[in-house]
């Protein structure tokens, strides 16, 4: 069972993914993806890997965008909204997460929603008040 007799199989796509994830080939894990994407738009899991690349990329606009569909595909997760969240800050230009008016919104949407706060989160939750 070989990638090249079977171009477009997700399982086989996914797997050549995570290598290049774990491997930090950020570019060569995004074209992945997106192949993944292409063929299954609503894959939760390869949309935040997805955006997980294009943010080591610095492409931080396009990883947000990942971040918004995660978040509507799925508007109760906890974790997908912290995501949102913090590609917000980075696409945002800020200097500071405080100062990102819509990151602190989804910060304290993730904490509503059950997010489990470390002594980051605590500090950025207490700057944006």
């Amino acid at each position: 069972y070989r990638l090249a007799d079977f171009p477009e199989d997700p399982r086989l796509l996914w797997e050549k993914a995570w290598i290049y994830f774990t491997a930090q080939r950020w570019d060569e894990a995004h074209a992945t993806y997106e192949l993944i994407l292409k063929n299954y738009p609503n894959m939760d899991i390869a949309i935040t890997n997805n955006r997980y690349a294009l943010n080591q990329l610095g492409r931080f606009d396009e990883a947000l965008n990942l971040s918004i569909r995660a978040t509507e595909l799925l508007p109760k997760n906890p974790v997908y909204r912290m995501k949102r969240a913090v590609d917000t800050y980075l696409s945002s230009g800020k200097k500071r997460f405080e100062d990102s008016i819509e990151a602190c919104r989804q910060l304290k949407i993730a904490i509503q929603l059950g997010y489990k706060q470390d002594e980051s989160v605590r500090k950025d939750l207490k700057n944006c008040s």
